[in-house]
């Protein structure tokens, strides 16, 4: 009996656990809609417009939000998606603040999704009988039965006009009551049509987590047509509330049977190159009208530019400075050495001359690196005719280290005696071989600079 009891109960699991993750699979293609969003920073051009929308009334876009109303009485401002969206199924998030010094505000904020564009008017901002869906968001209570500030939705079929006598309750869908005045974070409204069900979720504003979300009303068999505009708009009344909309982000919902085919797809592609292309040549041409009309310009935003040659350039000159500080205290302390050969003997001379040697085998060591770094160098940078000179000159500086490097070798194998070969000679000489090096760099970096000037953006 308990064994069958067991199997019936994991047949329930399994099948729960299908249908869940079938009705999830359902929808893999979540297709954001930019040209129905918009969102900070950088919200407005330089016009003070936004991409795609239309801005009317008091509406104060800005670079990090956009405040439909001020809080000054009896104001209106509104938004609207300037292109058509098209789809049955869709999501939309709005991201809100609406703040004020009294502890009731007017009037409120409203969502739209309707046929047409709206215009200005005496709901929320927007005008009347419109057709479609409206999302509103009531601050005052015009009923007085102490049920604000409340969120509704709102179905027209274009011949109704809005009860604001009973603050529109006899025809809300949905609703519920909800603060959303004067809360330490913005609050988040997740609009969603899906399979004719539409359903509101909406964050309590007191925490900053976007996963903090609660359901305000659900309803199954709304009639919303497929193909409208995007909107949003806020109005003040005797009280006035300052109402920002900080994000308005727009998603097409697709299931895999009305994902595009390969084939459709491929000729998009082909399309978006070929506008590419278009596009790269005729920046290609206002690029070299600019820099024929403000050369000035080009200088000034070539200068502040660093190139490949010039953090090469910096990488060998750091190595130098280190070789040439290893030399330094190579020297003082052959010096030292020498100073005690002369005072000693016999072990003590055969002590500071290993101690020599060794010191000669670190400097030996460290020109391999400087050879090494010039080597990558050398790979990196330059192309054609200025390659080869560049290639010379590196050229001609790695025989000079070659032949300190044999001296040295043939100075260590000779037990490190400062009297058969000088060694502040070959100090000298590493410092100038150093110093040309540095000379070669730097005007081989100059004419690489020059030469990439005009490869540069403007």
């Amino acid at each position: 009996m308990i064994d069958t009891i067991y199997h019936w109960m994991l047949l329930i699991v399994i099948v729960a656990s299908v249908l869940t993750q079938t009705s999830v699979a359902e929808y893999q293609i979540k297709r954001f809609e930019y040209k129905h969003s918009f969102k900070g920073p950088n919200l407005v051009t330089a016009k003070g417009t936004i991409p795609f929308w239309n801005i009317a009334g008091d509406a104060i876009p800005s670079k990090d939000q956009l405040r439909l109303v001020p809080s000054i009485r009896s104001r209106k401002g509104m938004i609207w998606s300037k292109h058509l969206f098209s789809s049955s199924d869709w999501e939309v998030q709005v991201v809100f603040r609406i703040t004020g010094r009294g502890r009731v505000g007017a009037d409120g904020l409203a969502l739209w999704f309707t046929e047409s564009q709206g215009s200005l008017g005496p709901v929320f901002g927007s005008s009347d009988r419109w057709k479609g869906l409206g999302i509103f968001f009531d601050s005052f209570d015009n009923d007085g039965q102490h049920n604000n500030p409340y969120v509704m939705g709102v179905i027209n079929d274009g011949t109704k006009s809005f009860d604001h006598a009973s603050d529109g309750s006899s025809q809300a869908i949905g609703g519920c009551m909800r603060d959303y005045r004067n809360r330490p974070f913005p609050v988040k409204a997740v609009i969603r049509f899906e399979k004719s069900t539409l359903s509101l979720l909406l964050s309590n504003g007191i925490s900053d987590d976007d996963g903090d979300l609660e359901i305000c009303f659900k309803v199954d068999n709304v009639n919303i047509s497929p193909n409208g505009y995007f909107g949003a708009s806020a109005a003040t009344g005797g009280l006035a509330d300052d109402h920002d909309i900080l994000s308005f982000q727009t998603w097409s919902l697709k299931t895999q049977s009305d994902a595009p085919k390969a084939a459709e797809l491929g000729k998009d592609a082909d399309k978006s190159k070929k506008e590419y292309t278009e596009f790269s040549e005729e920046f290609e041409k206002r690029r070299d009208r600019f820099r024929k009309e403000h050369p000035e310009k080009f200088r000034e935003e070539e200068e502040g530019i660093e190139g490949q040659v010039e953090r090469n350039f910096m990488q060998l000159l750091s190595v130098m400075h280190q070789l040439g500080t290893r030399m330094m205290r190579m020297e003082s302390k052959f010096e030292s050495l020498s100073k005690d050969i002369e005072d000693s003997s016999g072990s003590s001379q055969q002590g500071a001359v290993q101690s020599m040697s060794q010191g000669q085998k670190d400097l030996v060591n460290d020109i391999k690196n400087l050879r090494t770094t010039m080597d990558n160098i050398n790979n990196k940078v330059g192309s054609g005719s200025q390659q080869g000179e560049f290639k010379g000159n590196l050229d001609s500086v790695k025989e000079e280290i070659a032949s300190i490097k044999a001296m040295l070798e043939k100075k260590n194998q000779q037990g490190g005696d400062c009297s058969t070969i000088s060694c502040i000679g070959m100090f000298g000489m590493s410092m100038l071989m150093l110093l040309q090096l540095a000379i070669f760099m730097g005007f081989s970096a100059y004419k690489q600079r020059q030469e990439a000037a005009a490869k540069k953006f403007f």
